[in-house]
């Protein structure tokens, strides 16, 4: 919601006087931005830098561009470093590094010493200075950032001694706004080498500059083996030394490190007149920034709007809310009315926005005394307008309200200035180049560094704009010319149009600036950056107004003036055909204008050609602009897939939308108002005939103008024309039906893929109120996911425009819709999470006022529960952003005050904001906890231990008790094992959870197979308390003692009561044999199995030494086995620190082999076909076969409508857990496109919709060559499942297939309420859990069999201990339904996750398994 720009990066003109002498004008071009993770868009930032670089001498360097020159202090510094015994006697070496790096060492950490060489140059006596920073290497470290899309892993930095960000929200990894310069190393040369180190730095400084808005310029250091370059990174240009080697030339290094060491903060790129603090003063600490301007303070409230590029050079204009404060230190606030701060780069001779505004207003004023005086005006500008349209332009100069239509300024004060280009710089275009081209030799033009980037231009013209960095085009050089920032604060907090979804508000809007636009026309200015941002409403008490902003490109129309290739970025959705193709439309039509009244006419022909004239920017041109702004709120931000794929490439980024365009402004009033009608709401669709006239007068008007573009009284009627259009179009945003506008940005700092749909915030940021308000109406997902009966329950009483969706999503969960509410967050950096900002509670619960006679009559109890991460509701919080909410579920609702039938506003006040608020508050809750503690006491006391059933038998002798049932899990009976003399063996040990276990039986099948021996089958350990694994001496004997052998009481016990040390883990896991989970009939067929009763392993102890063959390992993957002869050893790390042949290994007459852990898919490599068979068998046959899994699936699979969707998503443990987000959204991902059919792309747009979120682009999905499949979507009649589900199905066309039924296996403790599982909730309205099964939630089909075993299942007990095996089988449950689906999505390195995908789902369907290994 930008309050007075739109946060592009776009280079003022350099001359803005107004003077009749020719002046530059400036066509702007379209620049890349940053839409995710920047160390992914390197190549994309070295192609954008690539044309910024200059190169320039070491000496020059240090002279021009580095923090301070410290030569005479160099002396100094090799003192210190003799003296710390790091430079050789001579001084022209380092100690640790005499010969080229790459001869001596292997790896980058060789670099290491440099951080000892920075250390000890700190020591040094510098007169005049003290070190302010040091050098860390830390290259496995990734630096913390307050923006999301970075995570840089540098292999050095240096860094300040005193951290620039307040010590009470110090993140734990170093924050990126104190990385002073980052510095990347290799140890070798090559040219892939070098392009990558520097592609590394620039995408680095990228980030910093973007990150930190405390940043005026940053410094890169790079090394490749014995050569080090410096870099300077600015606004204005960027420059790198010439490489030197830093080894031989010590003296040149130390200087280079000495002018870090020593240089101050201002020097080394910190601006002073912005500081980070931390707001102390509310109820819950913020980080903020506060700004001088004019010895004045400003404390930001929040980002407005900001460009994030991957280009430096530029504006980088930054939009905050803020309120003034006393200082720095002292953050009491002057006043209550909060302002805009607006912190832009502009060239260093530019005007002001406070200039050219005085100077516009100036000439209004002065235009305004005339007509006062004289009566009249200027008849040229006023050919053939209307009387109506002369009193309304002639009372807007008579009353001066043209001065309502500007923002106010408040104050504003230009700042730090970048360094000026060295005399000797040279462009370095091909820096960033793989060919690594040889840069110009032309020294950089000083003498025309009065120009705003290149206005060389071959022959004197003005070309089309190019490409800023064309790393393959070696173009001429350009000069540069000094940036210099700008702040100014304003006194108007505005909406910006892109941020309104009123129509009728931004036509008016629009209207407002339109009569600002005809006035600037009067007295010969043009505006020339018109745009949804620019254009803004400001609400007042009265209703509201327009207002005209950005002026810093507006300048008085010299229709003799130079055009200019100078690329400047801008706004290009909203610009005009001409000044984007940089060519004039064909004049040899003729053609009559049109009104609101007339017919459509005949098409138009011959709209443009190649010209040798300039293109200056002229009066129409601007007007051209509210065309284009138009027809974008009409299109893109209207909910309409339709109307979305019309304006997609209209206003789009990519190679054709110029094209796109300008076949628009030719077929309009031909063929485009045959399409536009019927994609457009009924309400609205005459708006297309109004559109389509504006079009088409445009136009004729550049037709009839041709090249007279100096004749005033050629533009005169323009501006009547645009108002009719744009009055009619009120007229219609007037009626009934009027469908609200979506939340859109069309800023070039807000670009995305899909025109108008909404993209994520830059930085890390409170919401407004009024943005909070927004959501409900705008994102298209609530007429996806609201059932009409919710829409009815919100019509009868009509919210006013003031109240949070916040009381809407709470009467929502009242009425059994358990969706989350959420309040204001504030970001802490030293978590890098949001957190609860209970100081607004009291404001966001407030009720919401009532309107149309709706009266507030009865109350429900509340009870309310916390919640972390986000909500469930996609129209309020984005995900990512929030990391506690408050959770309404059926079962807990709040106070409701409720009209007629429908609870409607929330009444509770929640939010402590006085010491007797907390006392009492804690007392309250020591009360509820005693009262607890006794009625827990009691119920333990006089509860009997013999009314708890008893599961279990003893001595392995079980028998049902009160309805328990026994069931033989299939171990063996024998007491010891029976071993033949002419016989041989293979025993494994098992360790860790069920499929490590489960992956080591497989290897184990298939080694002793191809050694012709017997295996010795250990049973499966079941449960939460797996053995771990442990090097081979402790293994053996850790599985002997892990049995329950004389335990068998434990299963008698009471829970209920304190239970005996022997039996406090007895429940907590089980044994079964394999043979009772897998079918292994047909491998028993083949080979011989010796089923173990337990985990002990006796042979080990006593046995001969000839009896014997023991593998012992120390670690997991001691031992790799493989049916080929050994090759020799590479050098290099290995995952497998032995290679064992099979063959070697068969040839042993030792009765028994006894290895260790044979866990891992690629511990047997097996390259011969018969061997891959047979493994491929084996794991087939691992696949779930008990009766009692496959029916309770099957009859799942019958109740779910046999075709449904799966998913495995793992997040409840381990670094599942900490990557949960992150891999639950890469299921999701995988449901979509490997199953649905949808593109990355087309996915994307989906999750934007559903739930608004920090990343701007899809994740990568990793190939997998193993596991290549290819399906079509089932038709849709397929699973038009009878069920209920627990939302609304999808009605849209486009939708329809998501209503497919989907079941999700998953460790999430809640999965129903799970924030991680939101995405799945909102997309998949029939999402289903093991819970629902078991809860028989989902109705059993009456032509289905029972189910068996569900109702049994809380009573099965194992023969083996008594333990209820119902826990144990949940999983397996879980996985079996999952692979009955009829697609499958897991998660990635999830061993469970790929049996499911690779095994059990594929033998279910009777295809191929995937073998990996």
């Amino acid at each position: 919601m930008s309050a007075v720009a739109n946060g592009t990066v776009t280079l003022p003109s350099a001359s803005r006087d107004g003077k009749s002498t020719p002046v530059s004008d400036t066509p702007r071009s379209i620049r890349h931005l940053a839409k995710g993770n920047i160390p992914g868009q390197r190549t994309l930032c070295a192609k954008e830098m690539s044309g910024e670089i200059v190169e320039v001498s070491h000496s020059t360097f240090f002279s021009t561009y580095a923090p301070f020159n410290p030569s005479p202090d160099v002396q100094v510094c090799l003192d210190a470093l003799a003296k710390a015994k790091l430079i050789t006697e001579s001084r022209d070496r380092f100690v640790d590094c005499d010969v080229k790096p790459s001869t001596k060492f292997t790896r980058e950490v060789a670099y290491e010493f440099l951080s000892q060489i920075c250390a000890a140059i700190s020591k040094a006596k510098v007169e005049g200075r003290k070190a302010s920073c040091i050098l860390e290497q830390k290259p496995d470290h990734v630096t913390e950032s307050e923006i999301p899309g970075a995570s840089h892993r540098v292999d050095g930095y240096f860094k300040p001694l005193k951290s620039t960000v307040p010590t009470d929200v110090m993140p734990k990894n170093t924050p990126t706004a104190d990385n002073i310069a980052n510095c990347e190393w290799k140890l070798r040369s090559t040219p892939k080498e070098l392009v990558d180190n520097r592609r590394k730095i620039v995408s680095g400084a990228v980030h910093i500059m973007n990150n930190d808005v405390r940043r005026l310029f940053t410094y890169s250091i790079t090394i490749e083996d014995e050569s080090m370059t410096l870099w300077y990174w600015s606004r204005s240009h960027s420059a790198k030394s010439k490489p030197f080697d830093f080894t031989a030339d010590v003296s040149t290094t130390v200087r280079a490190f000495a002018s870090f060491i020593f240089a101050s903060m201002e020097e080394l790129g910190y601006d002073k007149s912005v500081q980070r603090r931390l707001d102390t003063a509310q109820a819950n600490p913020q980080l903020c920034l506060v700004f001088r301007v004019q010895d004045r303070y400003f404390k930001t409230l929040r980002t407005m709007s900001e460009h994030l590029g991957i280009c430096i050079t530029g504006r980088s204009t930054r939009v905050f809310e803020v309120v003034e404060v006393k200082g720095f230190d002292d953050l009491t606030t002057l006043g209550k009315k909060t302002k805009i701060l607006k912190d832009v780069w502009l060239d260093a001779d530019a005007q002001t926005e406070r200039q050219i505004q005085d100077a516009i207003l100036q000439d209004l004023d002065t235009l305004s005394d005339k007509l006062i005086s004289d009566g009249s005006l200027n008849s040229e500008h006023f050919h053939d307008v209307s009387e109506e349209e002369k009193k309304l332009v002639c009372d807007a100069l008579h009353d001066r309200t043209y001065r309502d239509h500007f923002l106010t300024i408040d104050c504003d004060e230009r700042g730090a200035q970048c360094k000026a280009i060295a005399s000797d710089a040279v462009p370095a275009p091909g820096v960033f180049s793989p060919s690594l081209a040889v840069p110009f030799t032309v020294p950089a033009s000083l003498s025309r560094a009065d120009r705003s980037r290149s206005a060389q231009v071959p022959d004197g013209r003005s070309g089309s704009p190019r490409a800023l960095c064309e790393e393959d085009t070696l173009g001429p050089p350009r000069s540069y010319v000094p940036k210099r920032q700008y702040r100014v604060v304003y006194n108007e907090v505005c909406q910006a149009l892109h941020d309104v979804v009123d129509l009728k508000t931004v036509l008016q809007a629009m209207l407002d600036c339109l009569l600002v636009i005809q006035l600037l026309f009067l007295i010969g200015w043009v505006h020339r950056d018109i745009s949804s941002g620019n254009l803004l409403w400001y609400s007042t008490a009265e209703g509201g107004r327009g207002i005209l902003s950005d002026l810093e490109y507006a300048k008085k129309f010299n229709p003799d003036g130079e055009g200019s290739s100078d690329p400047k970025t801008g706004t290009p959705y909203f610009m005009a055909v001409e000044i984007q193709h940089q060519v004039y439309f064909n004049t040899t039509q003729s053609h009559q204008k049109r009104s609101i009244r007339d017919v459509r006419s005949g098409p138009t022909q011959n709209i443009g050609r190649k010209t040798n004239y300039q293109v200056i920017h002229n009066y129409e041109h601007d007007i051209e602009s509210f065309f284009w702004l138009l027809l974008w709120t009409i299109t893109a931000r209207i909910d309409s897939e339709d109307l979305q794929a019309f304006a997609k490439p209209i206003f789009d980024h990519g190679p054709g939308h110029k094209s796109s365009r300008e076949r628009i402004l030719k077929s309009m009033g031909t063929a485009s108002p045959q399409q536009l009608p019927e994609l457009l709401p009924s309400s609205i669709s005459i708006v297309a005939e109004y559109v389509d006239i504006f079009a088409h007068n445009l136009f004729l008007a550049y037709l009839d103008r041709g090249r007279n573009i100096g004749g005033l009284a050629t533009y005169s009627t323009i501006y009547g024309s645009a108002r009719e259009v744009l009055n009619a179009c009120l007229d219609v945003a007037d009626g009934p039906d009027v469908p609200p506008l979506i939340l859109c940005f069309a800023r070039q700092d807000m670009q995305s893929d899909q025109a108008g749909l909404p993209v994520p915030e830059a930085r890390k940021r409170r919401l407004s109120q009024t943005e909070f308000d927004a959501r409900l109406p705008a994102l298209h997902c609530i007429s996806a996911f609201f059932e009409p009966a919710v829409r009815e329950h919100i019509a009868p009483c009509g919210l006013e425009t003031s109240v949070s969706p916040l009381s809407v999503s709470l009467c929502l969960a009242s009425a059994s819709y358990p969706w989350a509410v959420a309040f204001p967050p504030y970001y802490s950096p030293s978590t890098s999470r949001t957190r609860l900002d209970l100081a607004s509670l009291n404001h966001t619960l407030s009720p919401p006022r009532l309107n149309n006679g709706c009266a507030a009559n009865k109350s429900t109890p509340v009870r309310l529960r916390t919640r972390r991460l986000f909500s469930l509701a996609p129209f309020i919080i984005p995900r990512r952003r929030w990391r506690s909410a408050l959770y309404l579920s059926p079962m807990s609702r709040p106070c409701i005050k409720s009209y007629g039938s429908t609870p409607w506003s929330l009444t509770v006040s929640v939010g402590v904001s006085s010491y007797a608020g907390r006392l009492g508050a804690l007392a309250l809750l020591l009360f509820f906890a005693s009262v607890s503690s006794i009625g827990i006491a009691t119920y333990l006391l006089i509860t009997s231990p013999e009314t708890r059933p008893r599961n279990a038998a003893m001595d392995g002798s079980l028998m049902p008790e009160h309805g328990g049932l026994v069931v033989d899990v299939a171990l063996s009976n024998h007491e010891s094992l029976e071993f033949r003399s002419n016989e041989r063996y293979l025993s494994y040990l098992p360790h860790s959870g069920f499929h490590n276990q489960r992956i080591a039986f497989e290897n184990a099948l298939i080694l002793s197979r191809l050694l012709n021996r017997t295996l010795l089958v250990p049973p499966v350990r079941l449960g939460n308390m797996p053995i771990q694994y442990m090097a081979f001496d402790m293994l053996y004997p850790s599985l002997a003692v892990s049995g329950k052998e004389g335990l068998m009481h434990c299963s008698q016990l009471s829970t209920q009561l304190a239970l005996p040390d022997e039996c406090s883990t007895h429940l907590n896991f089980t044994h079964v044999s394999w043979r009772w989970l897998a079918n292994l009939t047909s491998i028993e067929a083949e080979q011989r199995l010796l089923y173990q009763k337990d985990l002990t392993y006796p042979w080990l102890n006593g046995s001969s030494e000839g009896d014997i063959y023991v593998l012992k390992g120390t670690d997991p993957y001691s031992f790799r086995f493989v049916d080929y002869p050994i090759p020799p050893p590479k050098p290099g790390l290995r995952k497998y620190a032995t290679m064992v042949a099979i063959s070697e290994l068969a040839a042993s007459k030792a009765p028994l082999i006894q290895v260790g852990s044979l866990f891992g898919s690629s511990r047997l490599h097996l390259r011969h076909r018969p061997h891959r068979a047979l493994r491929k068998r084996v794991r087939e046959q691992m696949a779930f076969s008990n009766p009692l899994l496959q029916d309770i699936a099957r009859v799942a699979a019958s109740a779910l409508g046999e075709v449904y969707l799966g998913a495995h998503i793992r997040v409840g443990d381990g670094h599942f857990k900490l990557l949960g987000e992150h891999n639950a959204r890469l299921v999701w991902y995988k449901l979509l496109t490997r199953r649905l059919g949808l593109t990355l792309e087309e996915a994307f747009v989906l999750e934007q919709q559903i739930i608004p979120s920090a990343e701007t682009e899809p994740p990568v999905l990793s190939q997998d060559r193993a596991a290549k499949w290819s399906y079509e979507v089932p038709p849709l009649q397929l699973f038009r499942a009878k069920l209920v589900c627990p939302r609304p199905l999808h009605t849209a066309p486009d939708l329809l297939r998501f209503n497919i039924p989907l079941f999700i296996s998953t460790d999430a403790p809640e999965p129903h309420t799970d924030p991680l599982l939101a995405l799945f909730h909102l997309t998949f309205p029939c999402t289903f859990f093991l819970s629902d099964i078991l809860s028989s939630k989902i109705p059993v089909p009456a032509n289905a069999v029972r189910w068996p075993g569900v109702a049994e299942l809380a009573h099965l007990v194992s023969s083996y201990d008594g333990v209820p095996l119902k826990p144990f089988l949940l999983p397996f449950m879980d996985a079996v339904i999952v692979a009955h689906a009829w697609g499958v999505a897991g998660t990635d390195m999830s061993t469970f996750s790929g049996f499911v995908e690779d095994v059990l789902w594929r033998k279910y369907h009777g295809w191929d398994i995937v073998q990996r290994g």
